[in-house]
This record gives C-alpha cells, structure tokens and sequence, in this order.
C-alpha cells in the first residue's frame, strides 16, 4: 500500500451513504411500511429527512403528514423492516468502504464515526459489517443540540478523537 502524501491527523466519517449503502433500502422500507399503514409519505419527503438526527425527521414528517402521524410506532416499524432486510447479509457496504477503512488503520490514522443513526443500530451496523475495529471514537445525533447539516457531529467526534484543528481548536 502507497502512503498518502500529506497524512491526515484523523478523518471522520458519516456513516448512512458514506460507508453504508443504506439510503435507497430505508427509503424502499419507509415507503413501503407507510403503504402498508395507509400513508403515503413521498420519496421528497424521505430525502428531506437524510441525515437529520430523529428530532428533525420527526418534524419533517409530521409537518408532511399531520402532527397526529404515529410516528414512534412508524419508526419503530421501519426500524424492525431494515433489521430484518440486513440481519442476514449485513448493511451494504459502499464500494471501497472496506479497503479504505483498513488503509488508514494500516496508516495509523485514527478514525471516527459521526452519524445521524441512533447509537444502538449504528453499533449494530459497524459490528455486522465487521467496521467495528476501525473506529477509535463515535458521536451519534442524539449527543448533539444542531442535526445536521450543522457541523456539531461531525465537531464532536473530533473532540473525541482528542485532535485539534490547524487553529489549535
């Protein structure tokens, strides 16, 4: 393996369309279980919700759908839909997410995870992938006030990788 011509201090990665091809399978189950309880929740309104943390997909979709949309027990039956679709294989890992994660290891550069996901599926995820090992600190939407697109995630799991930016931040 070559070595990188400038060696990052750390890189931090998102997860969901990042490391995971998990967004056109979550937007296949949200449509799919909304059909199924007699909504109909539009493929806009589920990319409005990509990344956000659950407190701004809440928002989103019950602005959509009406503010008494059973959304806990929706998300609950979503959820159980994407486990089921990825117990046995796993999540779909993006091209190259694999042979990238092991090269910065090899490197000896630390890596984080910073993701919208809930802690418990996130983990879930790594460990089923078998990512797990590459991750030296994690920062989840729930652990932060600004979803994003605000960059308070992505800050965190730098903190937590204890690296400082070039301004001593």
């Amino acid at each position: 393996m070559k070595s990188l011509p400038v060696q990052p201090k750390a890189v931090v990665f998102d997860m969901d369309g990042i490391l995971f091809d998990t967004e056109r399978l979550c937007c296949d189950v949200w449509l799919e279980c909304a059909r199924k309880a007699g909504y109909s929740i539009t493929e806009e309104t589920f990319l409005s919700c990509v990344g956000r943390n659950d407190a701004d997909t809440r928002l989103i979709v019950c602005e959509a759908l009406g503010a008494d949309f059973p959304y806990d027990d929706f998300k609950s039956l979503a959820r159980a839909a994407m486990n089921s679709c990825m117990e046995k294989s796993g999540p779909p890992p993006k091209k190259g997410s694999g042979e990238l994660l092991e090269f910065l290891a090899v490197q000896g550069i630390p890596v984080a995870l910073a993701t919208s996901t809930s802690e418990q599926s996130a983990r879930w995820m790594i460990e089923k992938a078998g990512f797990s090992r590459y991750f030296s600190a994690c920062a989840f939407g729930s652990e932060v006030a600004n979803g994003k697109p605000a960059p308070d995630i992505f800050l965190l799991a730098r903190n937590r990788l204890g690296v400082r930016d070039s301004t001593g931040c």
